[in-house]
């Protein structure tokens, strides 16, 4: 069996492409950070604890959950949640995210239709 590193940092591109999302584990954490950036100004940032993965399939899914996760948010509460200075590029990431995919191009999440 060959030995494989964990993963310590995945970036994935959005449509609109003017949005990327970044996963990244700390050397030493135990945490994987997530974050939706819009013009590389943070608009959405979350942390799951997980153990460092091997697998670019675990932390899709967490970006899985991630993408869901951000969508349940109403515009108000989007208000509360986000510091002032990220509203706009939230509220930009919230109405206009239609997919992610990975770098290969697999799509990874793609927005529910209503």
């Amino acid at each position: 069996m060959v030995f494989k590193p964990p993963i310590r940092y995945l970036d994935y591109v959005c449509d609109p492409q003017s949005m990327k999302i970044e996963a990244e584990f700390p050397l030493g954490s135990l945490y994987l950070f997530i974050n939706v950036k819009v013009s590389n100004k943070i608009a959405f940032e979350g942390q799951y604890s997980m153990r460092p993965a091997n697998d670019k399939k675990e932390i899709d899914d967490k970006v899985i959950l991630f993408c869901n996760a951000m969508l349940m948010f109403t515009e108000d509460e989007i208000y509360d949640y986000v510091d002032g200075s990220r509203i706009m590029p939230a509220l930009y990431a919230y109405r206009n995210l239609k997919e992610v995919k990975n770098r290969g191009g697999g799509l990874v999440w793609k927005r529910p239709k209503n």
